[in-house]
């Protein structure tokens, strides 16, 4: 059993809920229980990539905007962006450009389906560890993914993302992966049985809320 594979899905609707990106509340980053439950959050997961300084201080990796406040700088060839707007979520790849205006932007990478389900996995280097992933569909639902225990590489999460027709199973118009391995960390309210603790304090997050609250 210890060698096996979680996987949860969580299906969002834009008509329903919204998303938002959170930052932490310590210096030295928090778990996504305490965010999500602090935020009065639907759900919540771990966000972008982030280095830790010689003070144990976090920051982030890969472009980071909230606020109208760009908080790093964003890679110029890999990745794409999660853009949030009136709490509804788009991706986009990076030779895109950065989404400008005054939605949040997260960097994240990889880009595993460009938008109008374009395959962009190139490698498999076949390494098992847990992932945090967010699926866009047509229909303009969001689907959450995570995969704990022993893990899944990269590429095998990539397909999975794809349409039954090429033997995906999730059917995704677009997907990326978000900062995955001891990073990985889901809350899911009043569901603990859902939820999964971290190995580490993260630095931001990606929060789902009910509309209205």
């Amino acid at each position: 059993m210890d060698d096996g594979l979680v996987l949860t899905a969580h299906g969002i609707s834009p008509e329903h809920f919204r998303f938002s990106i959170a930052l932490q509340n310590d210096p030295g980053g928090e778990r996504v229980g305490s965010a999500g439950n602090d935020r009065a959050a639907v759900l919540a997961v771990n966000g972008g990539f982030f280095a830790t300084t010689g003070e144990g201080m976090l920051s982030p990796v890969g472009y980071l905007r909230v606020g109208g406040n760009r908080l790093s700088k964003g890679w110029t060839d890999a990745g794409g962006f999660i853009a949030i707007e009136n709490g509804r979520v788009s991706l986009t790849p990076v030779i895109a450009g950065t989404p400008q205006g005054d939605m949040d932007v997260l960097q994240s990478k990889p880009m595993m389906i460009e938008p109008g389900r374009r395959w962009a996995m190139r490698t498999n280097r076949k390494k098992l560890k847990r992932r945090t992933l967010l699926c866009l569909r047509d229909s303009g639902e969001a689907v959450l993914i995570i995969i704990s225990r022993r893990g899944m590489s990269l590429y095998e999460a990539g397909w999975m993302m794809r349409s039954p027709d090429v033997g995906g199973y999730f059917d995704c118009a677009s997907a990326v992966a978000l900062d995955g391995g001891r990073s990985t960390q889901v809350y899911y309210e009043g569901h603990p049985e859902y939820s999964l603790s971290g190995f580490t304090p993260v630095h931001n997050f990606l929060l789902v809320n009910r509309r209205g609250e």
